[in-house]
């Protein structure tokens, strides 16, 4: 039964790879036969053997932890990327927040400074009649990192 089923007379099935073609064929639409299996040449056989022992050969051994190593590695790539989301979400709450607290000093800066430089010119001239003194922003384009010069000419 063995030699009647699997004996030499009995050809060779398709290939895996002919099998992948003929079908990726037919999923295309294309009218095409099924690869039919080849006559059994002792010679031929015995170089796919070879080459295919040569090529396992190349892939080396087995690393039998592969798996295990791999499943740690894409743990931890999986509690990075979280990680990294998360840092990422941080910093854009922190960049609004500053913004927020920029806007909100610079509203504060610019009120208070305002009524200071009103009142200081109405002090000095009450304490130097005839005199005149004034605040000067030294960068007014930039309320937040600006500096403020006293400008004072007594009588």
């Amino acid at each position: 039964d063995l030699v009647a089923e699997y004996g030499p007379d009995v050809g060779l099935p398709p290939t895996e790879l002919e099998m992948a073609e003929y079908e990726q064929a037919r999923e295309r639409g294309e009218q095409v036969t099924a690869p039919a299996p080849m006559p059994f040449d002792r010679p031929t056989q015995e170089r796919r053997a070879k080459r295919a022992e040569r090529e396992l050969n190349e892939l080396g051994r087995v690393n039998p932890l592969a798996l295990e190593e791999f499943a740690a590695l894409e743990e931890r790539y999986n509690f990075l990327s979280t990680q990294l989301e998360d840092v990422k979400a941080a910093r854009k709450d922190l960049l609004d927040v500053i913004a927020d607290v920029d806007h909100r000093i610079l509203q504060v800066f610019t009120e208070a400074y305002n009524d200071v430089e009103r009142e200081f010119t109405q002090v000095f001239a009450t304490l130097f009649p005839g005199g005149e003194g004034r605040l000067l922003l030294t960068n007014p384009d930039d309320m937040l990192t600006t500096g403020i010069e006293v400008e004072a000419r007594p009588p």
